[in-house]
């Protein structure tokens, strides 16, 4: 309010609300800095496809920070991101077996026949991970 004076927003309480598409908006594409003291980094919070991205982009800078965000963006839109090599295009079953073979280094035998027990029930999907 200015000089007293009422404006319609101040009189409807859906109007001070802001509206659930804008939030889903900011939600998808959030650039925000993270840190303490004068250590503050910028980080990007994006969602792409139902996958979440919480990455550093790794300045101080308000200006390098939109361009750094735009080429990640670009990178992950193109599926240059994220996991890479043989990892990136492994099946869970693949991944579980990789998993349960390196436990069994460091785990008892019942131990590890709970765990090839518990991966068995997982349904196997067709597609791979990324």
């Amino acid at each position: 309010m200015q000089n007293g004076a009422l404006l319609q927003r101040d009189l409807d309480p859906e109007a001070r609300q802001p509206s659930k598409k804008r939030n889903e908006e900011v939600k998808r594409e959030m650039i925000h800095k993270r840190g303490i003291g004068k250590k503050k980094w910028f980080w990007m919070d994006d969602t792409i496809n139902g996958v979440r991205y919480r990455e550093p982009l790794r300045t101080q800078n308000w200006q390098e920070a939109l361009h750094n965000h735009r080429d990640r963006l670009l990178k992950i839109q193109q599926g240059k991101a994220g996991a890479k090599g043989s990892v990136a295009k492994q099946t869970f079953e693949v991944a579980a077996d990789a998993y349960i073979d390196e436990r069994e280094l460091h785990s008892a035998r019942r131990r590890i026949a709970r765990t090839r027990n518990a991966a068995d029930r997982f349904e196997r999907p067709s597609v791979s991970f990324l």
